[in-house]
């Protein structure tokens, strides 16, 4: 009896398991394939944005407890996923916002709220994640305390992008003389290539890399005014 017990136990476990974890995610894909026309479409996604608005608040969270940690400062330059990740991840975060604040603006009844409004406090802990001194640790290491006014290609390019946006969001206007020095100190440096190639780290040049930071250019020229 003990033995049949332990053995439906286990295959219940087993069977929820197997729904929790395989089951129930098929399905959730299936469900938004077959009847989320954004996905096939030019519409917003409704799965996006139900996507973003359960990870606004955990965003601001996380953006919070890691500048208030202080971990970035204790990270090595190998360390890749916890020093570029938390950056791109920002940036990232504040572009999808800026997308779906546009989608929004044209189709305000696929929404449930405003993104720029409903995620206001993760959209301003992306931008001291990547304001934040601690955050350029593994970059100082490579440029020195030059490390704004070097090639530093990826990084630069980052704050250039994810600082455009959070303007283009909020109208904030504190950080854009520092937003204009970056994206033409950047700008002339590309220009000034023999190859038309600069540097993410020294000796260290991934052509992509200079490709989004040419991008995030123009993102700035579109607050800015200006036209490189």
């Amino acid at each position: 009896m003990a033995l049949r017990m332990v053995r439906l136990l286990t295959g219940a476990v087993l069977a929820t398991v197997g729904v929790w974890f395989c089951l129930l995610p098929l399905l959730t894909a299936l469900f938004y394939i077959w009847f989320d026309h954004g996905l096939v479409g030019n519409g917003p996604s409704r799965y996006a944005i139900r996507i973003h608005r359960h990870l606004a608040g955990r965003y601001e969270r996380y953006g919070r407890d890691r500048i208030a940690s202080g971990v970035a400062t204790t990270l090595g330059v190998h360390q890749v996923a916890e020093t570029e990740w938390p950056l791109f991840g920002s940036t990232f975060f504040l572009s999808a916002t800026e997308a779906l604040q546009t989608a929004w603006e044209n189709d305000p009844e696929a929404f449930p709220g405003e993104p720029r409004v409903y995620a206001r406090g993760a959209i301003d802990a992306a931008r001291d994640l990547l304001l934040d001194p601690g955050h350029a640790t593994w970059v100082k290491t490579y440029w020195g305390l030059d490390y704004l006014t070097k090639e530093n290609c990826f990084y630069r390019s980052l704050l250039i992008r994810g600082l455009s946006s959070h303007h283009r969001l909020t109208g904030e206007q504190s950080y854009l003389s520092f937003l204009e020095q970056q994206s033409s100190s950047l700008a002339k440096a590309i220009d000034q290539s023999p190859s038309g190639l600069i540097d993410d780290y020294p000796g260290q040049c991934f052509p992509c890399d200079v490709v989004m930071a040419i991008d995030a250019i123009r993102a700035a020229d579109g607050v800015l005014g200006t036209d490189h």
